[in-house]
């Protein structure tokens, strides 16, 4: 499997890490993406937020580095099953941002391109 991070996820990791210090955020989301995709059908993941062929994308709530729900952080993420791709778009703070309009979801998806 092939991870690939657009410019937009790479800035707000690195913004989310500061607040984790002794935790190695990247690595902790490609292991639960991992685990994710190999113990669900993909078809079962759910919310699926577009999906044009073999290309999915997902809102999927990642572990934060404080307790509770507050603490969590949301992913934004698409998965290609026949070219076993992961590519990872947006990350951020539920306590910062409630949600990403689906016009900001399109314009980051399309700039990752």
């Amino acid at each position: 499997m092939q991870f690939y991070e657009c410019k937009k996820f790479i800035t707000d990791l690195k913004n989310l890490q500061k607040k984790c210090k002794g935790k190695d955020l990247n690595k902790a989301i490609k292991e639960e993406i991992k685990t994710l995709i190999k113990t669900r059908k993909i078809e079962e993941i759910k919310p699926v937020l577009y999906r044009y062929k073999d290309l999915v994308m997902f809102k999927t709530r990642i572990e934060g580095c404080q307790k509770g729900k507050r603490g969590g952080y949301r992913l934004i993420w698409a998965f290609s099953k026949k070219k076993n791709i992961v590519l990872f778009i947006r990350i951020y703070s539920k306590s910062e941002m409630s949600n990403i309009s689906n016009k900001q979801l399109e314009d980051d998806l399309i700039d990752c391109l």
